[in-house]
């Protein structure tokens, strides 16, 4: 009886181990499977780790190489379950074992020379970076700068191990935050106070705005003088029966008919545009027919009832290779036959069949002597220029 459990705890026997591993960007480091019991070997290991900062370069039966591909905070476990085969008391037999590591981040803590700026209006300055006490960075980590508002502060840099410094512009009034990314550390942040201009003027765009029923479109405002912005902006419809209007300007149509819609600045400044919602088409059409030669284009535009209704359309040729569609305009490519379809998105569809023939002589002498004369003309600019 003793024999037979002791079967069964090898067969099913978990083993816990824990290694720790303290690494640098880029570093790696070689997680070694412990041997298993009675000179046996790994048959399978499957590796997981629960961080995509960590990177396997390989991972097998033999172990894995694993290294940090960004910097994290905290502890990330990397775990092997894998099942081992060994011969012992005549017999093969098999047990099964869990290993996990533990991998640290070893920062590189960078330093910037602001961390809190106040600029006027269109005025640039430059932000440094740099890290104490660090003679070299292994590698070519991609350091990146970003602001949190390219409306209010802009920055200019490149992506680069040596990308310690950003130019950064005042763009409009408001306040973001510059966030420095060294990959080999914690991100580090600057905070850029563009002096307020409040607005004297406002405008709305597109104006007048159509929408059809059931769509949205978003509606776009700007502020006089330049660099002027909002703290705040409220939205209203003088009909929402005909069309709403969210808190962030998209204009949603609910039945046909005029509204209009106000934007309100916290200031008092207001600006308003005329909404037009109109209905999908009943219908569709095209031309029934349609004749063009090979290598020739023409562009089909189709009718839709009601006449201020609006869609998008959708094109599809039978046969690409005797005539391609793209936006209406359709291609001879060979002599032959193809049906063209439009369709809107309400799924109205009207077909134009189209008749690719061959082009006559005189169509390819007339292009290729325009081609010539083309060539000519371009020859004699370039000798005069010379």
């Amino acid at each position: 009886m003793k024999k037979i459990l002791l079967f069964i705890f090898m067969l099913c026997f978990t083993q816990l181990a824990n290694a720790q591993y303290h690494l640098e960007w880029d570093e790696h480091a070689y997680l070694e499977i412990p041997d298993p019991p009675f000179n046996g070997y790994v048959a399978h290991a499957t590796w997981n780790v629960n961080n995509s900062n960590l990177t396997f370069k390989e991972a097998d039966e033999a172990g894995a190489i694993i290294y940090p591909n960004h910097y994290f905070e905290g502890t990330s476990i990397v775990t092997c379950n894998y099942r081992y085969e060994y011969y012992r008391n005549g017999r093969y037999q098999t047990g099964t074992s869990v290993v996990s590591y533990s991998i640290t981040f070893k920062s590189k803590e960078a330093v910037l020379d602001k961390s809190e700026i106040s600029l006027a209006l269109g005025k640039t300055e430059t932000i440094k970076a740099s890290f104490p006490g660090v003679s070299s960075i292994f590698g070519s980590p991609k350091m990146t700068w970003k602001s949190s508002d390219e409306d209010i502060v802009s920055v200019s840099s490149n992506t680069g191990a040596t990308n310690w410094s950003a130019k950064i512009k005042a763009v409009s009034s408001g306040k973001a935050t510059i966030t420095f990314d060294p990959v080999i550390g914690p991100p580090k942040t600057c905070v850029v106070n563009v002096a307020y201009i409040a607005p004297s003027q406002a405008k709305l765009t597109p104006n007048p705005l159509n929408v059809t029923v059931g769509k949205t479109k978003r509606l776009d405002i700007s502020y006089s003088p330049e660099g002027a912005s909002a703290k705040k902006v409220t939205w209203e419809s003088s009909n929402t029966n005909i069309a709403t209007v969210s808190t962030s300007g998209v204009v949603k149509g609910i039945a046909e008919g005029k509204t209009i819609v106000t934007a309100t600045t916290d200031n008092g400044t207001k600006a308003t545009t005329e909404v037009n919602v109109v209905p999908l088409p009943s219908s569709v059409s095209l031309p029934n027919s349609l004749t063009i030669y090979a290598g020739y284009s023409k562009t089909l535009i189709p009718s839709v009832i009601p006449t201020n209704s609006e869609t998008s359309f959708t094109w599809k040729s039978s046969d690409t290779s005797v005539a391609t569609i793209s936006a209406g305009k359709i291609t001879g490519k060979k002599s032959g036959s193809a049906t063209i379809t439009v369709t809107t998105e309400n799924d109205k569809t009207s077909v134009c069949e189209v008749t690719i023939k061959s082009t006559p002589i005189e169509l390819n002498s007339k292009n290729a002597n325009n081609r010539a004369n083309v060539i000519e003309t371009i020859v004699k600019r370039s000798l005069n220029n010379n």
